[in-house]
């Protein structure tokens, strides 16, 4: 059983927030006319979302997640699309 009070505190790291990395879509699903080659890893600290995020998490609401992560990569800028969509998230905790 996941202690949410205790992820959270790990998330935010007493407001430090915590690094992630984001990876684009496998490129070789994509079909050859629509594939950006020039996508990277993405990395960036994120802070002050992680108890909605654990909550909407351990709630199993995914329209809630969906929110968050929006509102994660509005950093992006133009690759904002790219990384819109996701399959998974891992969290190491």
């Amino acid at each position: 059983m996941l202690n949410s009070g205790a992820f959270k505190q790990h998330l935010n790291r007493a407001g430090r927030g915590s690094k992630i990395e984001i990876h684009s879509i496998n490129q070789q699903v994509v079909g050859e006319n629509r594939r950006r080659d020039n996508l990277r890893v993405r990395s960036f600290q994120v802070c002050y979302v992680w108890d909605d995020a654990v909550d909407a998490l351990t709630a199993g609401d995914a329209g809630r997640l969906a929110e968050i992560w929006e509102d994660i990569i509005s950093e992006l800028d133009s690759d904002y699309g790219a990384y819109l969509y996701v399959s998974h998230v891992g969290l190491g905790a």
